[in-house]
C-alpha cells in the first residue's frame, strides 16, 4: 500500500503558466525542506520553506518566519495550495 502522505523526495513547483519554476527536496516523513539551487519563483524564495508536516490529509509547509500554508492531494503526485488563494501553487513529485 502506498503511504497517504507525501513521499520524501524531489518536487517542482508549478505556477499557473510556468512550469518548473523552483525545486525543493522533502526529508522524510515531517522534516525539513530544502529549497535546490537555482529557484527562479520570488514568492518560494520570500516564503522560504524549512520543514513539512503531513496530518489529517493536508501537508503544512512551514516558512522560517513561522508562517504556513496547507496543501492537500490532487492526483499523480501532486498537491495544491488549499485554500486555493492567490497565485497557483501545485508541488508535482518529480522522479
Amino acid at each position: 500500500a502506498v503511504a497517504p502522505g507525501p513521499a520524501p523526495g524531489l518536487y517542482t513547483l508549478d505556477r499557473f503558466q510556468e512550469r518548473d519554476t523552483c525545486r525543493l527536496t522533502l526529508d522524510a516523513a515531517g522534516g525539513g525542506v530544502h529549497v535546490v539551487p537555482g529557484c527562479h519563483d520570488g514568492g518560494l524564495e520570500v516564503f522560504d520553506p524549512v520543514r513539512w508536516r503531513y496530518a489529517n490529509g493536508r501537508m503544512t509547509l512551514t516558512a522560517k518566519r513561522g508562517h504556513s500554508i496547507d496543501l492537500v492531494p490532487s492526483g499523480d503526485g501532486r498537491w495544491r495550495r488549499d485554500p486555493e488563494v492567490g497565485t497557483t501553487f501545485v508541488l508535482r513529485r518529480v522522479e
